[in-house]
């Protein structure tokens, strides 16, 4: 209803009956004429905080959006170091094969594995093997994720003690016996690695090699 109603009624009435009544009769009728009306219903006040329910609804998506992208995110890290070591293997076989070109032979190495005597050569700190001191393969210490040297020699991103593994036609017959499944490369020189921690299906993932 219009606010101007009740007094328009007031005028009305106190026209036509404005002598019947007194003054304070007068004051109290326009009083409660013109009063503002109390609603009949009345409104829920919004309330700021959560319910138990709804509190364990969102953590319950927040765990559901974790599950899920863990796995992407593991899976992107994977695939990161996965290139970090493909990059390494195939730094130290051009390496071996840079050092062959400059000295007309291939660099002696006491094992199967890019150790650190092996490092050393290419490094340009063994002046016996490379009394030409020259880098041939630059590298920096070992961090998780993207790998390096130790003690042990040069290890992949995963694994401090995983050393990658080389064979070297040491024949010179343009052939070496390579790889975790000693596949016959037609190469003077290959490199891979070989990882140990993991799943059998990771182990895959993160096998790399230099051919």
């Amino acid at each position: 209803m219009p606010f101007y109603r009740p007094l328009e009624k007031f005028r009305l009435f106190f026209v036509s009956g404005r002598n019947s009544f007194s003054a304070v009769q007068i004051l109290s009728i326009q009083r409660t004429m013109i009063s503002p009306t109390r609603p009949l219903f009345h409104t829920r006040n919004n309330h700021l905080g959560f319910t138990l329910i709804e509190l364990l609804v969102v953590i319950s998506i927040i765990a559901i959006l974790a599950g899920l992208g863990f796995p992407a995110v593991g899976g992107a890290i994977d695939a990161a170091r996965k290139t970090r070591a493909s990059s390494d293997v195939a730094q130290i076989a051009t390496a071996v094969v840079a050092y062959e070109t400059e000295y007309g032979k291939l660099p002696t190495n006491s094992g199967d594995t890019v150790n650190t005597e092996f490092l050393s050569i290419l490094t340009g700190t063994d002046t016996n093997q490379n009394p030409r001191r020259i880098v041939f393969l630059e590298t920096s210490a070992w961090q998780k994720g993207k790998g390096g040297t130790n003690s042990l020699g040069f290890c992949d991103p995963w694994d401090s003690n995983s050393v990658y593994q080389i064979a070297l036609d040491t024949n010179y017959v343009n052939s070496v016996t390579a790889g975790t499944n000693s596949t016959n490369i037609m190469k003077k020189v290959a490199v891979w690695n070989n990882p140990t921690n993991g799943s059998a299906s990771q182990k895959n993932r993160r096998y790399v090699t230099s051919w």
